[in-house]
């Protein structure tokens, strides 16, 4: 990157950062599941536009499988809460 481009942020960076943490201190993916909501969550809102989305796309596609089955539209921005 040259020295006067913009720096383009992560938008889901810090959802990854918070479930990391989450697992570094209760080395739990169930106890850390809200935070693994929010990353999934994050990639849905920002397709393409975050390089930690590339890896959970099979468990992002679980997720909207599994909103399908609970009867809602996985691309209402509602299912897509971040908080």
């Amino acid at each position: 990157m040259a020295a006067n481009e913009p720096k383009i942020e992560d938008p889901c960076f810090k959802y990854t950062c918070a479930y990391q943490r989450c697992l570094g201190r209760l080395y739990s993916e169930e106890r850390c599941a809200v935070q693994f909501r929010r990353v999934l969550n994050c990639c849905r809102l920002n397709p393409g536009s975050s390089k930690v989305c590339t890896g959970f796309k099979r468990q992002i596609a679980e997720l909207e499988e599994e909103l399908r089955k609970e009867g809602l539209d996985p691309n209402d921005p509602s299912t897509m809460s971040l908080d």
